[in-house]
């Protein structure tokens, strides 16, 4: 079994300043939520997550977003971008997840470090954090060329839809386990 959490950044979802203003009249003149209407603007999901979550949730892969932050804040944004998984929420000193954040998604999902995957294309660093919890790091940077592990454990992707390749070996391993485990305890009955 294995779980995948995104970092609640920009790895999901882009963040911009602009607002349309016709949008806004709009959400004005049709009494509309106004602060969520422009946060609907300001966050957009990115290209190619909306389709990474729904074949992840396709194949029953366990999803959540690791936020620094409250908890209803993390889970609107996540829901901005059709994201929805849970949002755990776990301290970030210095703007790094701790390790009883990486700690948290493991008692969330009820899996041992190695089996969870952490996805973030904020900065390497929190990546580097994930790995050295022990669980499974993968940084989004344009520059990548190959999804290969580092030293010490880290994997680079060139982009949020690679994330889709990186996990089919491990998913079809873990797959496969699974269905040996359930033909074992349906032979032991």
């Amino acid at each position: 079994m294995l779980a995948v959490a995104f970092a609640l950044d920009d790895t999901l979802a882009a963040t911009t300043e602009s607002v349309d203003p016709v949008a806004l009249r709009f959400a004005e003149e049709a009494a509309l939520d106004v602060p969520r209407a422009l946060e609907a603007q300001r966050i957009a999901p990115r290209p190619g997550a909306l389709r990474v979550v729904r074949e992840l949730e396709a194949l029953g892969v366990p999803l959540a977003i690791l936020a620094p932050g409250p908890a209803d804040v993390a889970q609107r944004t996540a829901e901005l971008v059709w994201f929805a998984g849970p949002a755990v929420v776990g301290e970030h000193p210095d703007g790094v997840p701790a390790p009883a954040a990486f700690a948290a998604l493991c008692a969330h999902f009820a899996l041992p470090a190695e089996c969870v995957w952490y996805v973030t294309g904020r900065a390497d660093a929190d990546a580097r954090a994930a790995c050295s919890a022990g669980l499974q790091g993968v940084f989004i940077d344009p520059a990548a060329d190959a999804p290969e592990p580092d030293a010490r454990g880290l994997r680079r992707v060139a982009a949020i839809g690679d994330v889709l390749e990186l996990l089919r070996g491990p998913y079809t391993r873990s797959a496969l386990n699974m269905r040996y485990l359930m033909r074992t305890v349906l032979d032991w009955s």
